[in-house]
């Protein structure tokens, strides 16, 4: 499965892997997750969503939950042993929400700082957080990993993706709205499944037609580090046994 998974990742664009998480583990994240206070401005609420931002510094255990067993060695199959995550979201496309997003590519990175990078562009500062676009070369090293707390389907608002996208580079708006659209794929997830793909791969959503909820952990997963001293706002290493060993002794 984890080789599979692989080879349609590289071609594709995307791979979806059921059966990751249990429920009991699903559970303890969606609880440690509504344990966080409302007032950060980290999040966001509407009727339409719920999104809390920098996920990895406003709930700092939950890497503790998220990195064991069947993660653990699909991510290592699919990324290598040594990544680090450099980015967390987690939201919720709440029932009946109206919220559609648009055909497009992610683009932007969190840092700690500006800098004059060639072929960086796009940058701004939010709340005394930047973001920039970077090269293609960075976005090509980074893996989003989308966690499933639900069933996930068109009717709830799952992703529709262009297969093989990825592999065209960035592109401009107007060349994505001129793609064929008729040969997209809907990502339907079950809960407790994980869809894994390239930022670059061509992507959007619908509203929700149903009752059921769509709560998404979205993390975004990379090998490389940044050029000129430039840190990840957001960093947090593979966690593993022997993190727990350390943080117990300590």
């Amino acid at each position: 499965m984890n080789d599979h998974a692989k080879a349609e990742l590289a071609q594709k664009g995307f791979t979806i892997v059921p059966n990751v998480f249990s429920t009991s583990q699903l559970n303890e994240l969606a609880k440690t997750i509504d344990a966080l206070s409302m007032h950060s401005p980290n999040i966001r609420q509407s009727m339409d969503v719920f999104a809390i931002r920098n996920l990895l510094q406003e709930v700092p255990s939950l890497p503790q939950l998220l990195w064991q067993g069947s993660f653990n060695i699909l991510l290592d199959k699919l990324i290598g042993y040594y990544y680090h995550a450099v980015k967390g979201i987690y939201f919720n496309k709440p029932a009946g929400s109206n919220w559609i997003v648009p055909w497009h590519q992610d683009l932007q990175i969190s840092v700690d700082r500006q800098e004059n990078v060639y072929g960086w562009t796009n940058w701004t500062n939010r709340h005394g957080q930047w973001s920039v676009q970077p090269s293609a070369y960075y976005l090509n090293q980074i893996y989003t990993v989308r966690i499933h707390l639900d069933d996930c389907d068109e009717t709830n608002g799952a992703l529709k993706v262009l297969v093989g996208s990825h592999k065209q580079g960035i592109l401009a708006d107007p060349d994505i709205q001129a793609l064929d659209k008729t040969k997209a794929v809907i990502c339907n997830v079950p809960k407790g499944g994980l869809l894994v793909m390239r930022p670059l791969l061509v992507h959007a959503s619908a509203k929700s037609t149903s009752s059921a909820n769509r709560r998404v952990i979205h993390l975004e997963l990379t090998q490389s580090h940044l050029p000129k001293g430039l840190q990840w706002r957001e960093f947090s290493h593979r966690w593993t046994k022997m993190d727990a060993t350390n943080n117990h002794l300590s």
